[in-house]
């Protein structure tokens, strides 16, 4: 596994994150906050990569706490990514932040809630 000690933002302490899984679409980084580990998706999340994605995540939350998933950098998920998270949220082993606007629209679609 690879590991970045680089800032997630300009002013924010530095956070080591541990590239859990990538592929051509999708990278899943680790990191943690003070009392849970905070997962990070970047890129895109389709029926390609959201089987390995649901595994990926089940073994992060693993780790101690609820999983706190941040979608900041994710810039597209379909249905079958969206299905991914929800279950886990109704599972009550994840919470999801910063949920980007056309992900709430494929939910407000799906009448989910995150």
């Amino acid at each position: 596994m690879l590991k970045d000690d680089t800032p997630r933002s300009s002013g924010e302490t530095p956070v080591t994150e541990r590239v859990l899984y990538a592929d051509g679409l999708l990278s899943v980084t680790a990191g943690a906050a003070p009392g849970y580990p905070v997962v990070t998706l970047a890129g895109e999340v389709d029926c390609t990569n959201s089987p390995t994605l649901a595994r990926v995540l089940r073994e992060a939350g693993r780790v101690g706490g609820r999983l706190v998933i941040d979608l900041t950098r994710l810039s597209f998920i379909d249905v079958s990514g969206a299905r991914v998270l929800f279950g886990l949220v109704r599972e009550g082993s994840a919470t999801v932040s910063e949920v980007p606007a056309q992900m709430r629209r494929l939910l407000a679609m799906l009448h989910l809630t995150i």
